[in-house]
């Protein structure tokens, strides 16, 4: 297993009462995900609920399926590499640094692979 660069905090007495009640609401959603949540909102269930809820209708807007289309020159010279997924299904891309001019690249390009 890939160690976390960040410390995990314990969950709280609060914040699982709320991790409770968002589970039940969202039961397909990760705790991981949903504690994300919690704690952006000092475990208010009312407030997570809704920052999730806006959440999840701002991810339905863009596609799973992954298009490096329009990318070809990036992932040709090495500048992008695209690596796979994260656990969460999330793609992950590598820009090397000292290869990556941002003027040559388009802003479409720039955006989607932000």
């Amino acid at each position: 297993e890939v160690a976390t660069a960040a410390i995990v905090e314990p969950v709280t007495e609060q914040e699982q009462k709320c991790l409770d009640v968002l589970q039940e609401e969202f039961p397909e959603a990760k705790e991981r995900t949903l504690l994300r949540f919690v704690r952006a909102r000092q475990a208010d269930t009312a407030a997570a609920r809704d920052m999730f809820r806006n959440y999840r209708k701002w991810r339905s807007q863009y596609p799973d399926q992954i298009d490096l289309s329009g990318a070809e020159n990036e992932l040709r010279y090495g500048i992008w590499h695209f690596h796979g997924l994260s656990k969460e299904g999330y793609p992950c891309i590598i820009i090397k640094a000292a290869r990556f001019f941002p003027g040559a690249c388009t802003r479409e390009n720039l955006i989607k692979m932000a």
